[in-house]
């Protein structure tokens, strides 16, 4: 009796000796498991978030400066806030989904392939109720992004794109916990019958859960990479679009400022088979003051348009002494005119730095030079920090007339050889109109200035006047000339001095 209890107590004591280093063994062995386990999950969160905010950053800047390079066509068909949508969110959806999603579909297929070798392994005849969902799962998934896909292409936002996509991930828990059950049942029964080792059942239950758990989030894994492709589509749309205008490659240094600017027999059309330019021939000359008038609709303004090369002429060609337009690089071609237009374009920054955006280089002494030029220095320097005061978005604290001379003293730093004013005088008062006329009486001998006025006041000093109707120059000459003679120019003077009643808009 002594030495059997001798006995069991030397077993007792050998056992609790053995499973004492085996305990400290496991849990060092779980510690540096999760320790590892945590450090690459570190690792790996910092790869992908590089990786994606890196694409997200070259992407971004690709598409802002591919848009820099399309033609004005391109921008009045389309939105600013669908253009600013794709910069934005769709950019922001590439990037969520390559941070998140595709480190979760390597994960997910990494943790099927070895945990399911594993099962396989370990208890062969429970291993395929384990995978029972998986037809399920991948058969709804399929099912889930062939629905959601063209949701998410007409409108990111649409609610039977949100009620999908709700529905989705509770049914694959379904299907999981169907397979989780019944590998927990199956696997007991064969425990209790032997046919299973109750260690393997163990390892079975914690590797069931390891494979089954991570497809939860397979849902919403699916609706990213639907979002990331509904957006990619849209961004590459802007990628793949091209220019309707073919760049020269003449450099600047060919334009001439003292050579002449023709119009030959001109025809244009913004939409085909409603001519807005019908055969339109017309000189500008170099040290002059060209202007342009009619009615609203006439095609002054469009007449601008081919001369900055927005758009290109249906027939005819519009020549810098004598050379096409279109054999000139775009950016040198538009850096030879300055454009002052009806709507002023001032950003959040101060008075000098809207003033020297046309020429960043321009010293303080050019920029109040300009200033100067353009009777702008004298309310500047009224102004609580003179050059230095902030003007606000788009010049909100400026007024019409202040942000009017502020364009004219941007567009003169630039000492282009053609100065373009486009509705300039406009909506501004008597005293703005008589500064800019005589800006512009200061500087007409040095350069080509092309004026688009419905207020003739502002163009009565003009060297040639063309008078532009329904598309064709109908009168040409100086003010003088035009109201001498029976016609459109002469109908919209007396208008406007009240000498006659006129049922036209002027505008």
């Amino acid at each position: 009796m002594s030495s059997r209890t001798g006995g069991t107590l030397s077993s007792v004591k050998w056992a609790s000796t053995t499973r004492g280093p085996r305990s400290l063994r496991s849990a060092v062995v779980t510690f540096v498991i999760w320790a590892l386990e945590s450090l690459f999950e570190f690792l790996y969160g910092i790869a992908w978030r590089n990786l994606a905010q890196s694409i997200q950053h070259d992407l971004r800047v690709d598409a802002y400066r591919h848009l820099q390079g399309l033609d004005v066509e391109y921008f009045e068909d389309r939105s600013t806030g669908d253009l600013m949508a794709v910069l934005n969110d769709d950019v922001n959806q590439l990037e969520r989904f390559l941070d998140i999603g595709a480190n979760e579909v390597i994960q997910l297929l990494t943790t099927v392939v070895l945990i399911g070798a594993a099962f396989f392994l370990i208890a062969p005849p429970v291993a395929w109720l384990a995978f029972l969902p998986m037809p399920v799962i991948l058969g709804g998934s399929l099912l889930f992004q062939k629905r959601i896909e063209p949701r998410y292409a007409l409108v990111r936002d649409d609610a039977a794109a949100i009620r999908i996509s709700a529905a989705f991930t509770p049914l694959i828990r379904i299907a999981i916990l169907v397979g989780f059950t019944a590998t927990l049942v199956w696997g007991g029964f064969l425990a209790l019958d032997g046919t299973l080792n109750i260690g393997s059942y163990s390892v079975m239950v914690f590797l069931t859960q390891r494979l089954l758990w991570p497809l939860t989030r397979l849902g919403q894994t699916v609706d990213l990479y639907q979002r990331a492709m509904a957006s990619t589509k849209r961004i590459f749309g802007v990628l793949d679009s091209k220019p309707s205008i073919d760049d020269g490659d003449l450099p600047a240094s060919r334009i001439s400022v003292d050579g002449d600017i023709t119009f030959e027999n001109i025809m244009f059309s913004y939409d085909e088979g409603h001519p807005v330019l019908s055969d339109v021939s017309l000189t500008i000359s170099p040290a002059s003051t060209t202007a342009f008038v009619g009615l609203t609709g006439s095609g002054k303004t469009t007449l601008i348009k081919l001369l900055l090369r927005f758009y290109d002429p249906d027939a005819g060609s519009i020549r810098f002494d004598g050379v096409d337009i279109r054999s000139f690089a775009q950016s040198d071609l538009r850096k030879s005119m300055a454009l002052v237009s009806q709507d002023v374009f001032l950003f959040h920054g101060t008075v000098a730095e809207n003033i020297s955006f046309g020429a960043p280089d321009a010293t303080g002494e050019e920029i109040t030079e300009a200033a100067r030029t353009a009777e702008a220095h004298d309310f500047i320097a009224a102004l609580p920090n003179g050059y230095d005061t902030i003007v606000g978005e788009r010049g909100q604290k400026l007024s019409g007339g202040q942000r009017r001379r502020l364009s004219l003293a941007r567009a003169l730093l630039t000492r282009s050889p053609v100065l373009i004013l486009d509705e300039a005088t406009s909506a501004v008062e008597n005293e703005t109109e008589a500064a800019i006329q005589r800006s512009l009486a200061r500087i007409a001998h040095n350069r080509k200035m092309v004026v688009v006025a419905h207020r003739l006041s502002t163009i009565r000093s003009a060297d040639v006047i063309y008078v532009i109707d329904k598309g064709r120059v109908t009168q040409m000459g100086t003010h003088d000339d035009l109201i001498a003679a029976d016609g459109i120019y002469r109908t919209l003077w007396n208008v406007q001095t009240g000498e006659a009643g006129f049922a036209g808009r002027t505008s």
